[in-house]
């Protein structure tokens, strides 16, 4: 194990080489609570490619009910149509951009000298994507609430309430892929033990994210 995942990256209740590989092999069942505290083991199963397959499995369900699910609470202050077509676009515009960009992350983190497979970058953007969501998804009954109470597009003011809302729209979903980039850095700082490497991937990465 990196000494990273050891030293800083595992929480407490992981100390043990020992218990950490039970946990890594026949630990709890990955969440979105999970996936915001980035649990060690799941550090370590991202490190030693195990169960890759379920977490990414249960962090593209994180990502497309939890998404879809702010993007219909959006939508729906304009019509019943415009949220049902906001939350099919948000999942599939998130994970389309995993789709595109998982190779050229993993020629750059390898290129930089993090040795990583596909199924790793991938697996690891998606947790990243997860946690946004999570976000995202916490956040969608108050923004509900805001969005009742907003004025209707046929209202006089509709212009400025719209202004207002996509502002809103925009620091909301800038709130959640920050903190999800944050614990993407975290996750990295476990891959290896060279925080500069980590930083640098991660740097890389995040410009590949706003470009």
């Amino acid at each position: 194990i990196p000494p990273r995942i050891m030293a800083g990256v595992c929480p407490r209740e992981y100390p043990v080489r020992r218990s950490l590989d039970q946990a890594v092999r026949t630990g709890p069942r990955p969440n979105a609570g999970a996936f915001c505290r980035l649990d060690g083991w799941m550090v370590e199963a991202v490190a030693g490619t195990r169960r890759l397959g379920q977490l990414a499995g249960v962090a593209l369900t994180v990502v497309i009910l939890s998404t879809g699910l702010y993007g219909a609470v959006f939508g729906c202050w304009r019509s019943p149509q415009q949220a049902a077509y906001s939350a099919v676009k948000m999942p599939v515009f998130l994970l389309a951009f995993v789709i595109l960009s998982g190779g050229l992350n993993m020629m750059l983190a390898n290129i930089l000298g993090l040795r990583v497979t596909f199924r790793q970058v991938a697996c690891a953007m998606l947790i990243n994507l997860a946690i946004t969501g999570a976000i995202l998804g916490s956040l969608s009954p108050a923004v509900l609430v805001c969005v009742a109470q907003a004025p209707g597009p046929e209202s006089a003011g509709a212009l400025t309430t719209y202004r207002l809302l996509l502002l809103a729209h925009t620091a909301i979903i800038g709130f959640g892929g920050l903190m999800g980039n944050l614990r993407l850095y975290r996750l990295l700082c476990g891959l290896t033990s060279s925080r500069r490497l980590a930083q640098r991937v991660w740097l890389c990465w995040f410009l590949v994210c706003v470009l």
